[in-house]
């Protein structure tokens, strides 16, 4: 059985791997993060942007990852 501290653990080393450094951080699909308080319009944007994108692959100017990890995601205000 693992403890929940692992799971912890575990989420806490992700988010120094990605260069999370605060909270609260939304990190979406493993490449748009928004750091810090943000209005819900902002979120509404990062969801918008990432449905565009999935519409037509390949067009995301975002960092993203692969087999060999993950660059520092993106964070908040999007233009």
């Amino acid at each position: 059985m693992v403890c929940e501290g692992t799971h912890t653990r575990r989420d806490e080393a992700r988010a120094r791997e990605l260069g999370i450094r605060g909270v609260p951080f939304f990190l979406f699909n493993e490449a748009h993060g928004v750091s810090g308080a943000q209005p819900s319009d902002l979120f509404a944007r990062v969801l918008a942007e990432l449905q565009s994108t999935a519409n037509h692959p390949g067009t995301s100017d975002g960092p993203g990852c692969d087999d060999q990890g993950c660059e520092p995601p993106r964070t908040a205000a999007l233009n």
